[in-house]
C-alpha cells in the first residue's frame, strides 16, 4: 500500500523543544508502519539483536498523533505539576508487600542433579525478571513534568525499564524442539511470569495516573513509552526437525489430601494413554523409561506417602486401561517441588521422559 501525504514549506525558524517533540511523533508513526508489516508475518528474515527502547522508534495512539491538541488532563489534587506528591507506589504497597503472594521458587531436592541445575538456572533468570518489574514498580518516585527539560532523563529511563520488562515477560519463544522435560519447569516458569505480568499491569495503571496528574505532555510521553514497550521484537522464521521423545505436558490433578482419581483426572489420563502408546510403539525410540512422578502440596499431611499413592493410582489406571509396559515406573517427589501459590496446582502427577540423548 502506498501512503502519500501533502505538505507545504514553512519559513525556517529556530529549532526548539516543540520541534523535537513533533519530529519524534513523525518518526514514531513511520516506525509503526514498518513494525505493523512485520507483525502480519509474525517473523522477520533475520533476528534483530538490538531492539531500541527509544521513544523515537514507535508510534503513539491516534489521539496523540492527531493534529488536534489533547483535551486538558484531569490532574489529581494529590499530584503537583512539578513532582508527584501523592502515593508514589502502586496502591501504596512496597515491592516486598506486592510480591508477598508470589509463587514459590521450585527447588526439587529429590530430583537428579542435572534437573536441579535446570531449576536453579531458571530461578536465577526469574529473579532477574522480578528486579526488572520492581524497577518499573518504583519508577514514579523519580518522575516530574515531562515538559521540563530536567525531567526528561527520568522519563527516558522509565521507557527503557518498561521496554525491558515487557520483552522479558513475553516468555521464552521455543523455536525448535518439544516441551519442557520435566513439565514442572515450564509450569513453574509460567506461574511466575503470570504473577509478574499482574504486578506490571498494576504499576502501569499507577504510572498512567501519575502522568495524567503532571501535564498533557507527561501523558503523551507515557503513552509513547507504553506503545514502544508493546512492540514485540521480530523473530526469525525457522523450520525445525521433530524431536525424539516428545515430552508429555498433560498434568493429572488431585483433590486435597486425596490419591483418588476424579472424573477430570481420568479424562486427562485418557489423553496421556494415547500419547504414551504412540511413543512406546515408535521404532528406534531412545526412550528408556517414563517416570510417573507424584507430587504433594507442602501443606498436605504425609506429603511423601501421598505423592507416592498418587503416582501408583495413575500407574494402576493405565494398566487397567490397556497400557502395561515395564518402561512405566512410579516416582515419589513429595512436597518439595511446589510450583504455584495455589495449593490445588501442586497436588499433581506429571510424566517425565528418560533416555539416551533426551535432554532433561
Amino acid at each position: 500500500m502506498l501512503v502519500t501525504s501533502r505538505c507545504r514549506l514553512l519559513p525556517s525558524r529556530t529549532v526548539n523543544d516543540d520541534d523535537i517533540f513533533d519530529r519524534d511523533a513523525i518518526l514514531a508513526r513511520r516506525a509503526l508502519l514498518l513494525s505493523s508489516a512485520l507483525a502480519l508475518f509474525h517473523c522477520s528474515p533475520a533476528p534483530n539483536p538490538t531492539v531500541s527502547s527509544s521513544v523515537d522508534s514507535v508510534d503513539v495512539p491516534a489521539a496523540i498523533a492527531s493534529e488536534a491538541p489533547l483535551p486538558p488532563s484531569s490532574a489529581s489534587p494529590s499530584v503537583s505539576a512539578k513532582n508527584p506528591t501523592g502515593p508514589t507506589l502502586p496502591g501504596g504497597k512496597t515491592w516486598d508487600e506486592a510480591i508477598a503472594s508470589a509463587p514459590p521458587f521450585a527447588a526439587g531436592a529429590r530430583l537428579p542433579a542435572e534437573e536441579r541445575a535446570q531449576f536453579e538456572q531458571m530461578n536465577q533468570g526469574l529473579k532477574a525478571r522480578y528486579e526488572e518489574v520492581r524497577a518499573v514498580w518504583e519508577a514514579a518516585k523519580g518522575l516530574c513534568d515531562a515538559a521540563m527539560p530536567e525531567c526528561r532523563p527520568a522519563w527516558r529511563a522509565l521507557g527503557e525499564k518498561l521496554k525491558t520488562a515487557h520483552d522479558t515477560l513475553r516468555g521464552p519463544r521455543r523455536l525448535c524442539g518439544g516441551g519442557d522435560n520435566p513439565p514442572s519447569i515450564g509450569q513453574s516458569r509460567d506461574e511466575h511470569l503470570s504473577f509478574l505480568r499482574g504486578r506490571l499491569e498494576e504499576a502501569e495503571k499507577h504510572l498512567a495516573q501519575v502522568a495524567a496528574g503532571l501535564s498533557v505532555q507527561s501523558e503523551q510521553e507515557w503513552l509513547k513509552h507504553v506503545a514502544n514497550a508493546n512492540v514485540s521484537p521480530p523473530m526469525p522464521c525457522l523450520s525445525c526437525m521433530a524431536p525424539s521423545g516428545w515430552p508429555i505436558s498433560t498434568v493429572v490433578l488431585f483433590d486435597a489430601g486425596s490419591s483418588t482419581l476424579n472424573a477430570a483426572a481420568e479424562t486427562s489420563l485418557a489423553r496421556v494413554r494415547e500419547e504414551l502408546k504412540q511413543q512406546l510403539a515408535a521404532p528406534n525410540s531412545p526412550v528408556e523409561r517414563f517416570e510417573i512422578r507424584g507430587h504433594a502440596d507442602p501443606q498436605e499431611k504425609d506429603g511423601d506417602k501421598l505423592s507416592l499413592a498418587r503416582a501408583q493410582a495413575v500407574h494402576a489406571w493405565l494398566a487397567k486401561n490397556g497400557l502395561k509396559d515395564p518402561k512405566l515406573v512410579t516416582v515419589a517427589i513429595g512436597p518439595g517441588l511446589a510450583i504455584a501459590a495455589i495449593a490445588s496446582r501442586n497436588q499433581r502427577v506429571e510424566f517425565v521422559i528418560k533416555g539416551k540423548g533426551i535432554r532433561p
